[in-house]
């Protein structure tokens, strides 16, 4: 049998919720150590820019804006992490098991979005 492919946005796909199993994996372990990298960066802004006397006026806005890429990154592999919990479980054709999976497709498209505008 073939599973039946997601609903997001009002619209048929032609993926199913168990192609996005290894692709959310693979995607959010480098999530993950990109988030770490930023966060250490952030650390690093913080430390010798805000807390250090600096002569660099825009080290305040550097830095919260560092901040909000590391927030969104951070969701961002949150919501990898549970879509690909979600879409590997029950049966083929259980698509109640999987009820989640369209709207957290649909959310991490919106963060996305907003890590390419910020």
């Amino acid at each position: 049998e073939i599973m039946p492919g997601l609903v997001v946005l009002g619209r048929r796909w032609r993926v199913a919720a168990d192609d996005l199993v290894c692709p959310g994996a693979v995607l959010g372990v480098a999530k993950g150590a990109w988030s770490g990298v930023l966060a250490a960066y952030v650390a690093h802004v913080e430390v010798r820019f805000l807390l250090v006397e600096s002569t660099c006026a825009a080290a305040s806005g550097v830095a919260a804006a560092l901040l909000v890429v590391l927030l969104l990154a951070v969701t961002s592999t949150a919501l990898l992490a549970l879509t690909s919990l979600d879409a590997r479980q029950g049966a083929m054709l259980d698509t109640e098991v999987r009820r989640r999976v369209p709207w957290l497709v649909a959310w991490w498209w919106r963060l996305q979005a907003g890590e390419v505008v910020a």
